[in-house]
């Protein structure tokens, strides 16, 4: 229950020469009572981040309404979720509405919520993040925080923002394997999409492509599928699920250009305009413009970094691919695809002549998702590399079984790097351990 106000106006007959301004005031509900009519257009869910609130009296509450801003503005970041704005989710500060409430005030999918206390050098979090629809409670943590670390880098604050977005896709994904395509809402589709895409089995891969289609004509106008749509043909590619790859590319690429018609600065279709221009039409210069552009509008965006990282890596340019690569790294801590951002890493380190450094984190992307052949590639010749050869033909016996067709030359012919001296040493150790011509 909260209080409504009607405004009146100037009233003259009880101030005089001065009409006084009157409100009427009432009981009422905590929402405008007008929702928003998004004809469909609801592609990204949205969050509200209600302030923290004290569990000591002795803690300002200045506190929670700090971190609550700090994470509200990582989020106003990405691409992939609509964030309410911290004034109206400041109404909520005390703590105490259900999420019902929540639900019809703030018109929000999902809610973080939680409690701090802090001394002079920590600040510990209790955090809850819940989804409205079910009424449940998705994901919650504890964290300690040093004082000091928080005001000085967001690094707690991306740890945060990773994990909702990884439990709104896994959340979204067992919907929607429980539920016709017809009856999820678009967020649904676009999250459990993205999902299943990357995990890489043809099975789930196949229906996040109905998903991204069916989602594509009730938004045609909405720029994150059709971004997203360009990256799963691309995969496809890479996967060696498609014969026809200069098909895929230009609908990929049309993909791209039909979502920077809508949204000329959406970091999402620019990074993946640029995934398209690098891995299927080979045209790095026009690709590393895209990256620069999305960088620019996002400086943190970790996707980013890491497709300009392997592009760098293409050109064997080490250290630079290194240098952005492992920046996306630490952008990308608990990311629900951090296998990818494991494995283009494992390139760029491959380029950068560490490779050691390159096995490792091949392996780690490997145990993640066995199922990157290009993660198998990068870690086969990291072992040649390093003189473990036996290894290293086991690593592309395995390769082989995964892409049975896969051949030395229709790599070369496919890869970005195959004008260059990365690409053909690489191609030389892939025909060292055993790969066929």
């Amino acid at each position: 229950m909260s209080i409504e106000f009607e405004d009146l106006g100037l009233l003259s007959d009880y101030g005089g020469d001065h009409p006084i301004r009157a409100f009427w005031a009432r009981r009422g509900e905590l929402s405008s009572g007008i929702q928003p009519d998004l004809s469909d257009q609801d592609v990204l869910p949205a969050i509200a981040v209600i302030p923290f609130r004290p569990r000591d009296v002795r803690d300002d509450s200045i506190m929670g309404e700090i971190i609550a801003d700090d994470i509200i503005a990582q989020l106003a970041r990405s691409d992939e979720v609509d964030v309410i704005s911290r004034f109206s989710s400041a109404a909520f500060k005390t703590g105490n509405a259900p999420l019902n409430v929540l639900a019809s005030a703030l018109n929000a999918d999902f809610v973080l919520s939680g409690s701090f206390k802090s001394d002079e050098n920590l600040v510990d979090l209790q955090l809850e993040f819940a989804e409205i629809r079910s009424q449940r409670v998705i994901w919650s943590d504890r964290m300690k925080i040093s004082v000091a670390s928080f005001f000085m880098d967001n690094e707690a604050v991306q740890k945060i923002v990773s994990q909702i977005r990884k439990h709104i896709i896994l959340n979204e994904i067992h919907l929607a394997r429980t539920t016709p395509i017809t009856g999820l809402r678009n967020y649904t589709l676009l999250a459990s999409a993205v999902g299943l895409m990357h995990r890489l089995q043809p099975s789930d891969f196949a229906t996040a492509g109905e998903m991204l289609q069916a989602l594509m004509q009730r938004a045609p106008q909405y720029p994150q599928p059709l971004a997203w749509m360009a990256r799963w043909h691309v995969l496809r590619v890479q996967q060696g699920w498609s014969d026809q790859p200069m098909h895929e590319a230009e609908f990929a690429l049309t993909c791209c250009r039909r979502a920077l018609e809508v949204d000329p600065e959406n970091v999402i279709a620019l990074t993946s305009e640029g995934l398209v221009l690098t891995n299927l039409m080979h045209r790095l210069d026009e690709a590393e413009d895209r990256y620069d552009a999305a960088l620019e509008a996002n400086p943190s965006d970790a996707n980013g970094l890491s497709l300009r990282g392997m592009l760098y890596a293409f050109q064997g340019k080490g250290q630079e691919a290194k240098r952005d690569a492992e920046r996306s790294l630490r952008l990308a801590p608990l990311d629900p695809h951090r296998f990818f951002f494991l494995s283009l890493a494992a390139g760029a380190n491959l380029a950068a002549g560490d490779w050691q450094r390159a096995l490792t984190l091949a392996e780690a992307s490997f145990r993640m998702n066995r199922s990157h052949t290009s993660t198998l590639r990068t870690k086969a010749v990291a072992q040649l590399r390093l003189g473990q050869e036996e290894a290293a033909r086991k690593s592309g016996q395995t390769l082989l079984k995964l892409e049975p067709n896969f051949r030395v030359g229709g790599w070369l012919k496919n890869s970005p790097s195959a004008n260059y001296e990365m690409g053909q040493n690489f191609a030389d150790a892939l025909r060292e351990i055993g790969i066929p011509e």
